[in-house]
C-alpha cells in the first residue's frame, strides 16, 4: 500500500501547528552506510526499482535487493544490519518500540551493540526469528525450492540469545549454537558456523569507534563512524565538538550532496561524505576558529530525526527564473519543519540544540531577516529546477550577492516550489536522467515476500504461501554444515569450513520459561520459550564481543548459569583446528537512558 506523504507547507510555526491532527513523522530512522557493487532499491509507493546510495535514510516500507554480487551494512543507531549477495531486505516497521525486518531470501549478518526497546524481529517464511539481547547474530533464508517446498530457514547465534520458531514457540538458541528450520518442524542444532558475511560485517565494524558515544545517544544513527574521520574536542562554549577531516577547501555544511524526496518527510538532505549523516540530521553547525564543526548538543533517550536541520529562503529571483535557498542552523537556533507536525514533535526535535528559553518560545517565528541566522554566510542558493530534480548541489549552484540575500525572506521558498521529479524520490537520482533502472529481485519471490510481510508480528509458524508445502528436513552428510543461503550454496569455499567454538564467557540472561508440555516432533532436550516481552530499559545487558577463540576443539556444551538447560548441538567432526582471529575490541556504548 502506498504510504500518504505529507503535503509541503512553508516552514513556519503556524503550519506546524495546524498539523497536530496529523501523525508525525517517525523520529528514528536507519541509513544506508555502505555499498559494495550494485544495490537496488525501492521506495515506499513506487512501483519501479532504483539504484540505492550510501546516506539515504532507511523507513518503513523501503525494500532492498543485492544481486548477484552486491552487499549493503544498514545502520539503525546501535544496530548494524549487512546483507549477503543474493539477499532481499524489507524493512517493515521501524521506530522507537519496533524493528521489524522482513528476509524472503538471503543472509543477514545483525551486529546489536545494544538492544533496542522492544527487541528486532526478523520475519522469514518460517516465522518471526526474535533477537532480545546484544550480540552478534545471522540469519539465512533459501532460495524458492523447484519442488515448491517451503524453502530452510538458519539461525546462527555468534554470541547473545534468540529465539528461532519452532512447532510449539520460539526455541532458544545461545552462544556457539545454530538452528536449521523446515517451516512446520522444530528446528535441527548444530554448531555454529562461519560465513563469508560474517567476517565482511566484522572488517566493516572494525572501523567504527563507539567509545565516543559514552557521552551520547546510540540512537544516533551514524554517529560510532565519526570518530573515524575527523576530531571530537571539548568546546568551552559548547561542549563536545566533532571537527571533519579531509574535505575540500571550500567545503561548508549541506553543500556537498543534493535533495531528495523522501515519505513522509519531503525533501531531504543526502550528503556525499561516507559519514555524512549523523551531522547533518542531528545537532547544529558553527565555525569555531575559521573552522567547521558539528556540535551534537545535550544527549536525550530519544532523538529524533530531522531530514534538513536547515533554514529554507526563498523571494531569491535571478536570471529571470526563481531560486531555493538554505541556511544551515546554529546553535539554539529553532528547526522549523516544512512539513506538518505537532507542536509535540516541534520541540523534541529541537531539544538537543535549543535551550529551555528558546523552547519555551518555539511557537513564534520572530526571525524575519536572513542575517538573523550565524551561518548566513554559508548560504546556498540553487534553481528551484535542479532543487526538485535531484542534482548535485556543488554543481547546480549559483551566485547571489549579498544584497539580493538580504532581501530573502526565511520560509518563503517552499510555498512556490515545484513537485519533486521522478529523479527526486528515488535513491539514485544522482545518476541523472537516462540511467538504467535497478534491478528487481526474480518474480518468484513476489509471493514469499506478500506473505513475510503480511505475517503477524511474533508469529512462530510459517506464513500461508500460495502453492507451497511444508516438507521434513533433508538429509546431509554427517557433519557437513547446513548452509541455505543462495550467496554460501553458490561460493561454498568462501564460507568458513570449522565451528565456531561456544564462548567461554556466558553473559546471564532472563530465565527461560518452560511450558509444561514437551515437544512431540523431535526428541532430545529442547528448551521452548514464549514470544519475549520488550525489556526494560534500565535492566539493559552491557555487550562485550566474544574474546578470540583458541585453537582446540570445541568445549562441551554448558548452559549459561541460572538458564535451564537449551537445546545442545551434536559434537562436531573431527577436524584441524582454524587458526586463532584477530580479537575484536571492546567498544561498548553506554546503556541505554530509561524512555521519558
Amino acid at each position: 500500500m502506498k504510504r500518504l506523504a505529507l503535503a509541503l507547507s512553508v516552514g513556519c510555526a503556524a503550519s506546524a501547528l495546524a498539523g497536530a491532527a496529523l501523525a508525525d513523522p517517525p523520529g528514528k530512522v536507519g541509513r544506508v552506510a555502505w555499498i559494495e557493487d550494485e544495490v537496488s532499491f525501492l521506495p515506499p509507493g513506487e512501483q519501479s526499482w532504483t539504484w540505492a546510495s550510501v546516506n539515504y535514510p532507511v523507513t518503513d516500507g523501503e525494500s532492498f535487493w543485492t544481486g548477484d554480487a552486491g552487499r549493503t551494512e544498514i545502520q539503525v543507531g546501535p544496530i548494524e544490519v549487512s546483507a549477503d549477495s543474493e539477499t532481499e531486505l524489507d524493512v517493515l516497521a521501524l521506530d522507537y518500540g519496533r524493528t521489524r525486518l522482513g528476509l524472503p531470501q538471503g543472509s543477514l549478518d545483525l551486529k546489536l551493540w545494544r538492544t533496542p526497546r522492544g527487541g528486532v524481529t526478523i520475519s522469514t517464511p518460517a516465522g518471526d526469528v526474535v533477537i532480545d539481547q546484544p550480540g552478534e547474530y545471522r540469519i539465512d533464508v533459501g532460495a524458492p525450492q523447484d519442488d515448491g517446498g517451503y524453502t530452510p530457514v538458519e539461525v546462527t547465534v555468534f554470541d547473545g540469545h534468540a529465539g528461532a520458531p519452532g512447532q510449539v514457540g520460539l526455541t532458544d538458541i545461545g552462544p556457539g549454537a545454530a538452528a536449521v528450520i523446515y517451516p512446520g518442524y522444530d528446528p535441527e542444532m548444530q554448531y555454529a558456523q562461519d560465513a563469508s558475511i560474517d567476517d565482511w560485517a566484522r572488517t566493516r565494524e572494525a572501523s567504527e569507534d563507539w567509545d565516543v558515544q559514552a557521552a551520547y545517544s546510540p540512537d544516533v544513527t551514524g554517529y560510532g563512524e565519526l570518530a573515524a574521520y575527523g576530531d571530537f574536542v571539548q568546546d568551552p562554549n559548547y561542549g563536545s565538538v566533532w571537527y571533519p577531516a579531509g574535505v575540500p577547501y571550500d567545503w561548508a555544511p549541506y553543500r556537498y550532496g543534493r535533495w531528495a524526496y523522501v515519505a513522509p518527510w519531503g525533501y531531504t538532505w543526502v550528503d556525499d561524505q561516507p559519514w555524512g549523516f549523523a551531522p547533518f540530521h542531528y545537532g547544529r553547525w558553527a565555525q569555531i576558529d575559521g573552522r567547521w564543526g558539528w556540535i551534537p548538543g545535550q544527549p536525550v533517550p530519544q532523538p529524533v530525526y530531522a531530514p534538513a536541520l536547515v533554514a529554507f529562503i526563498g523571494g531569491l529571483a535571478f536570471g529571470g527564473g526563481g531560486g531555493v535557498g538554505w541556511i544551515p542552523l546554529g546553535p539554539d537556533e529553532v528547526y522549523r519543519p516544512p512539513y506538518q507536525v505537532s507542536d509535540r514533535y516541534l520541540r523534541q526535535v529541537n531539544v538537543t540544540s535549543v535551550s529551555t528559553t528558546t523552547i519555551n518560545n518555539i511557537t513564534v517565528n520572530n526571525v524575519t531577516n536572513v542575517t538573523q541566522y550565524r551561518n548566513a554566510r554559508a548560504a546556498m542558493v540553487v534553481p528551484a529546477g535542479s532543487f526538485a530534480g535531484g542534482a548535485p548541489v556543488q554543481k547546480a549552484a549559483v551566485a547571489v550577492t549579498p544584497a539580493a540575500l538580504a532581501q530573502a525572506r526565511p520560509g518563503a521558498a517552499l510555498a512556490a516550489l515545484p513537485p519533486p521529479t521522478p529523479a527526486a524520490r528515488a535513491a539514485g537520482g544522482f545518476r541523472g536522467a537516462g540511467a538504467p533502472a535497478g534491478a528487481a529481485p526474480p518474480a518468484n519471490l513476489q509471493a514469499i515476500h506478500a506473505a513475510v510481510a503480511a505475517q503477524p508480528a511474533g508469529a512462530t509458524r510459517p506464513p500461508a504461501i500460495p502453492g507451497a508445502h511444508t516438507a521434513p528436513p533433508r538429509a546431509r552428510p554427517p557433519g557437513a554444515p547446513a548452509f541455505v543461503g543462495p550467496a554460501q550454496i553458490k561460493n561454498p569455499g568462501a564460507q568458513a569450513r570449522q565451528p565456531v567454538p561456544t564462548p567461554t564467557h556466558a553473559r546471564p540472561g532472563p530465565p527461560a520459561v518452560v511450558p509444561p508440555t514437551e515437544p512431540t516432533m523431535m526428541p532430545g532436550p529442547m528448551v521452548h520459550r514464549p514470544a519475549p516481552t520488550p525489556p526494560s530499559p534500565e535492566a539493559q545487558p552491557t555487550y562485550r564481543p566474544a574474546p578470540p577463540p583458541r585453537p582446540t576443539p570445541p568445549p562441551a556444551y554448558r548452559p549459561p548459569p541460572g538458564r535451564p538447560v537449551e537445546a545442545a548441538p551434536p559434537h562436531p567432526p573431527a577436524a584441524t583446528p582454524a587458526p586463532p582471529k584477530k580479537p575484536v575490541p571492546d567498544k561498548r556504548p553506554p546503556e541505554d537512558h530509561p524512555p521519558q
